[in-house]
């Protein structure tokens, strides 16, 4: 027996952000395609996964990802993943002179490193290695938990090594961990803590900055209350009077708004502040238009306490702190534990552009006003407290009110837990994270590392960040698996789980490396992160990462801690290929390219979806390329100021805006501040557009555009932000859209001057409903049809829409697949009864009390078990079988629940669809069903 999530069409009155664009009413046209078109797009995108992944674990991570089963009804079984299958690298590796093993229960002072008598830690292995003098060599680890005291070094005494799991041995079963295991803890109840189960032990003097129990994530005592397992389960907050954006918006669970921000700047940026305008020089583009080229760098000042080296592109402060209720400080100041353990996470979204800061708190009012200590290096712009619109904060005994909370008091070397796990304390395995890299690759070659399980890596927040050239972002230089100055390196089918801090990071000089295979799940900061280094705009030395291949790669739920961080990211990196990766659920880009540095990327047949859930102005694409370079062109060999040209084809996207309430995150791919220099083509975009800002130098090439209309910040097929600058072109495009009949925005459009002011345009397809024509299309500043009498967009057309099949058909086709799945219809919609009885429930004894929903104005989301009187307050447990009932802005529903995840799930998605509540007119119903 299956569930299926079966949606009505809701009508939303919609409006659009540009004044030219037209959108047909709401009595013409529903707000958004049916479901049908939804689900066969996301089969096609499923079907493009299963030519990528080569498990079936990870093929059906992606399909529920992609929530087949839940809002399509999908019952049919999983096929068969099509990927390539990774031998192990001892089938290569056992061709080498030496070979020593490692066991759990070995020994480094008796053993051998025989299959007799193993080592019992990689170092050991290495140094015998070493010892002998071989040229190369495979140590093989047999299954077990390896808990690293230190990181596992190779470098130049190392080339060839291979690290690998033993033969035979089963996936997963082969643990690299950077905890320290703690057993036999001699717990006793904790009666100060806040929960009857907490419990208290003294344990050894080691950083707390998370613990795993029983395998299970537990986290400092947090307020307000939230799992960082959990992703962003969206909660309605109507946000202070006292802030100047007021509003009701949808945000991240875990999360709370800010009262206001404190005026000043921290710290205050009187120091030295020198702003180096290097390289005063200018990018011709190859026709029309120029683009600044000075090198902007600050060094000191503000950068000093927030960046190592104390040096930034924007040279900006931050915040000293948030004004919070008044009653959390209370609590805060007559609590146990000092509110200077305390750290204080914050987000700019949903005000502006998304960014995690994380400050030590340095002290607490009775009036609420919390100031902030070192820290808001996370993220590079900087800015004043009002960026701020969300926070929380952690660690402090007072807030450890709910299973999976603890707090250690350094002090007395005292553990408070709420433990999140069953059994007896007595059998609590606990694992402390301690160790932020848990394997160094430098200054070496041909080293592999295959088939290993990488966990427990300690977060890096509060480490130094360095603020790069042209970007948003800051980063830490360093990962789970961290790779520098070295070459024909190879990380090949790897799992990296439950990493505090980024995955994998390729820093400055490695050439022709391979990441290939990986599974990167539940990763704080990135993913995979490749960053070279500069003397401020000289990039001619081979500083940089260059010639690398990250392919076939899964890589999800990532950015759990900081929120500006990515699937893949790269700064300072030039000619790397990134193609046929599977990236999904982030809280900012999938793929981030700092700079435009020396270009020659390409980045193909990748899947994207669902980024940008907990920032604003981002895409599932993002590029930015503020400042020029100067790098040794691979085309022609010498020194130039212009990258090489970068390609962008044939990916599949699928943007977030249509399930997210975050603003300005429908774009597909995102040409930010000046990126240049683009082949992009072939492309696949469901439910997003192609933006450009302040760019130029870019072709856009036969893409595929479905529907960039349709979420609630909707964007026409191409959106222009500033004038064209350079020579850009938009031809042989799909574009579908819903209600729109503006198909290209360009605010700086000229009327009279259209050949100066518009990019070039031709032979692109617009499929329109109703009766849409050349002349009532909108290209810019005028119609199609005007254009086309300036002899400009020749070969364009405005044609009927396609089909849900010729759609996906088309898709399949760029994604060059030898199969598209057939289309499939949902099961059918339950017809919606009247509103009188839309909670009436086919069973005896049941009601449900809609008058306690719509008339409670305190909430926005109620729900209720639909029992006589007993109402849902959002913290009792529900049962099998209980059926509920929501109301939200006029809005009902209701559901039969198998259980509390049923039931939870029903109620996130049922706040997802009504984000735009006070926009909904006549709305229809949301049902669950059971399939016969």
């Amino acid at each position: 027996m299956s569930w299926a999530f079966v949606l009505s069409v809701m009508l939303l009155v919609a409006t659009c952000s540009c004044a030219s664009s037209e959108r047909r009413t709401s009595d013409q046209l529903p707000s958004r395609p049916p479901l049908s078109f939804d689900c066969n797009l996301r089969r096609v995108a499923h079907g493009h996964a299963q030519r990528i992944l080569h498990t079936a674990e990870a093929l059906r991570s992606v399909r529920t990802a992609l929530q087949l089963d839940h809002f399509c009804g999908e019952t049919s079984p999983d096929p068969p993943p099509l990927g390539p299958p990774f031998a192990h690298a001892y089938a290569v590796a056992s061709e080498s002179a030496r070979t020593f093993w490692v066991d759990t229960a070995g020994s480094d002072s008796t053993g051998d490193g025989s299959v007799q008598r193993p080592f019992a830690t990689p170092h050991r292995a290495r140094d015998a290695l070493r010892e002998a003098g071989a040229l190369g060599g495979t140590i093989f680890l047999n299954p077990g938990t390896y808990y690293l005291a230190t990181p596992l070094e190779l470098n130049e005494e190392d080339r060839n090594v291979t690290v690998t799991a033993a033969p035979g041995s089963d996936a997963g079963a082969v643990v690299v961990s950077g905890g320290r295991l703690l057993r036999d803890l001699d717990w006793k109840p904790a009666p100060a803590v806040r929960h009857p189960n907490a419990i208290v032990a003294v344990v050894p003097n080691l950083t707390y900055p998370a613990i795993f129990v029983n395998g299970i994530r537990h986290w400092p005592g947090r307020y307000p209350n939230g799992n960082p397992d959990w992703g962003p389960d969206f909660v309605n907050h109507t946000f202070p009077a006292a802030d100047p954006g007021n509003r009701s918006l949808l945000i991240p669970l875990g999360w709370t708004p800010v009262g206001k921000g404190t005026s000043a700047l921290k710290p205050n940026p009187t120091g030295v502040n020198t702003s180096i305008q290097w390289l005063n020089l200018t990018r011709n583009f190859t026709s029309t238009g120029t683009r600044n080229g000075s090198f902007h760098w600050t060094v000191g000042g503000p950068t000093n306490e927030r960046f190592d080296p104390p040096e930034s592109f924007w040279g900006a402060a931050t915040a000293s702190g948030i004004i919070v209720d008044p009653t959390h400080a209370e609590r805060w100041l007559v609590g146990p534990s000092p509110v200077t353990d305390a750290r204080v996470y914050t987000n700019s979204w949903p005000k502006t552009w998304g960014g995690t800061w994380v400050f030590e708190a340095a002290s607490v009012d009775a009036q609420g006003t919390v100031l902030f200590g070192r820290g808001g290096h996370q993220e590079a712009r900087g800015g004043p407290a009002s960026k701020i619109a969300i926070w929380y904060i952690e660690n402090l005994l007072v807030e450890v009110d709910t299973p999976g909370e603890f707090y250690f008091d350094e002090r007395n070397n005292t553990l408070f837990l709420v433990p999140n796990v069953t059994g007896s304390p007595d059998s609590f395995e606990l694992v402390v994270p301690q160790l932020t890299n848990l394997i160094s690759i430098r200054n070496t070659s041909g080293v592999v590392v295959s088939g290993l399980t990488f966990r427990h890596a300690a977060p890096t927040q509060m480490n130094k960040y360095e603020s790069l050239p042209s970007g948003d972002w800051s980063v830490y230089r360093g990962g789970a698996l961290f790779v520098e100055d070295s070459t024909a390196v190879v990380l090949q089918n790897n799992t990296l789980d439950q990493l505090a801090g980024n995955g994998i990071f390729l820093s400055n000089n490695v050439t022709h490396c391979e990441i290939v295979g990986n599974e990167l799940v539940r990763i704080g900061d990135t993913g995979i992160a490749l960053v070279g280094s500069t003397f401020l705009g000289d990039g001619t030395s081979s500083r940089h990462p260059y010639r690398n291949r990250i392919t076939l790669n899964h890589v999800h739920e990532v950015g759990i801690t900081g929120k500006g961080m990515a699937a893949y990211f790269q700064a300072i990196a030039s000619h790397n290929t990134v193609d046929r990766n599977v990236f999904y659920n982030g809280p900012r880009a999938g793929i981030e390219c700092n700079d435009g540095f020396g270009g020659g990327w390409r980045m193909a047949d990748n899947l994207l979806f669902h980024f940008s859930r907990e920032t604003g102005g981002h895409s599932a694409f993002n590029a930015w390329d503020r400042e020029p370079f100067f790098t040794i062109s691979d085309v022609t060999g010498a020194v130039s100021n212009y990258p090489d040209w970068s390609t962008l084809e044939r990916n599949f996207i699928i943007s977030y805006g249509m399930w997210a309430s975050s603003p300005n995150n429908d774009w597909c791919i995102d040409f930010d501040d000046g990126s240049s220099f683009y082949l992009t083509r072939e492309n696949v975009c469901v439910y997003g557009n192609i933006k450009t800002h302040g760019s130029g130098a870019k072709y856009l090439s036969s893409n595929l555009l479905m529907y960039p209309d349709v979420p609630a910040d909707g964007h026409p097929c191409v959106t222009a932000q500033s004038a064209f600058q350079g020579s850009v072109t938009y031809s042989n495009n799909t574009c579908q859209l819903w209600s729109d009949t503006t198909v290209f925005q360009q605010p700086r459009c000229d009327p009279q001057n259209l050949t100066s002011t518009m990019p070039g345009l031709f032979n692109n397809q617009y499929r329109l409903m109703g009766s849409a024509n050349a002349s009532t299309v909108t290209v810019g500043c005028t119609s199609l049809a005007n254009l086309q009498s300036a002899g400009l967009e020749r070969g364009s057309t405005v044609g009927p829409p396609l089909s849900e099949t010729e759609l996906s058909n088309h898709a399949c086709g760029l994604m060059q697949a030898s199969t598209c799945p057939p289309h499939v219809t949902p099961p059918p919609t339950v017809p919606p009864p009247t509103p009188q009885s839309a909670c009436s429930i086919p069973a005896p004894g049941y009601s449900c009390q809609l008058s306690s929903c719509a008339n409670d104005p305190s909430v926005d989301v109620t729900l209720h078990q639909c029992r006589p009187n007993i109402p849902y307050n959002g913290t009792s447990k529900c049962t099998s079988g209980d059926w509920g009932c929501m109301v939200q802005a006029g809005m009902a529903a209701c559901a039969e629940t198998s259980g509390c995840a049923g039931f939870a799930l029903y109620e996130k998605m049922i706040k997802l669809y009504t984000k735009d509540a006070v926009a909904v007119s006549n709305p229809q119903w949301v049902y669950w069903h059971k399939d016969p």
